[in-house]
């Protein structure tokens, strides 16, 4: 039984996002704009619930994506099938070092 690269293991088509400078008769503002489109592996890691005011319930979800080493920061965030992931941090692949895992989490508005 062959190892798998871990290139291949990189099934997930995801888009980087990211806010951009953008001048306007009002002057200068920012707008979010499709930044790259890349393959990454995206991973649960936990996820709980809490109570909130309001007999609400706040769920947080986190996630390890690993992607191909780019140019990319906390700044950005990540777009999977209509959802977006916020970057929490990210660190160098220990196993690669052409790659990149990043820390997210689901953004909830």
């Amino acid at each position: 039984m062959s190892k798998k690269t871990l290139a291949s293991r990189l099934k997930n088509r995801l888009e980087i996002w990211g806010n951009t400078k953008v001048d306007t008769d009002l002057g200068i503002s920012t707008e979010k704009k499709l930044i790259k489109k890349i393959w990454g592996k995206i991973s649960p890691i936990y996820g709980f619930s809490s109570g909130e005011e309001g007999n609400t319930i706040k769920s947080t979800v986190n996630f390890k994506i690993m992607i191909r080493k780019t140019d990319i920061s906390n700044a950005n965030w990540i777009i999977h099938k209509g959802q977006r992931y916020d970057i929490s941090h990210i660190m160098p692949n220990f196993d690669s070092n052409e790659y990149l895992d990043l820390n997210v989490f689901l953004y909830e508005e």
